[in-house]
């Protein structure tokens, strides 16, 4: 219950953190940085994952970017090294871009929605 407890407020932090940096940081530099907090022993990446995921939903954060620097950085703290995909469309002459996060062969977005999107940058 506990190690729940201490996840759930590095998540919160993490999103409170991207949410203030987002407004003063541009693209690159948030796609570079990572946020330092003491690192996360003994959790499942598929759990962080979930628990990221409940946090940015309740909190009704829909940004696609801000999703995946809040999960690259929870699992980057577990000692995983996930990286985030950046991808562009232009589809019907509308162009679009989408990011999210690959650790391994794990991804956070369905193939369906990866595949629409030819990746441009991974960080």
């Amino acid at each position: 219950m506990q190690a729940k407890i201490q996840v759930s407020i590095k998540i919160l932090i993490l999103i409170f953190a991207y949410l203030l940096k987002r407004r003063f940081q541009d693209f690159k530099a948030l796609a570079q940085k990572r946020v330092h907090l003491s690192k996360i022993y003994n959790l499942d990446s598929n759990v962080l994952v979930r628990y990221s995921i409940f946090w940015l939903n309740l909190l009704k954060i829909n940004s696609c970017f801000t999703r995946s620097l809040v999960i690259r950085d929870l699992l980057y703290l577990s000692n995983k090294k996930p990286y985030i995909e950046i991808g562009v469309s232009s589809e019907n002459s509308k162009f679009q871009s989408h990011c999210w996060v690959r650790l391994g062969d794990f991804y956070t977005e369905s193939p369906e929605i990866r595949k629409k999107f030819k990746i441009i940058e991974t960080t």
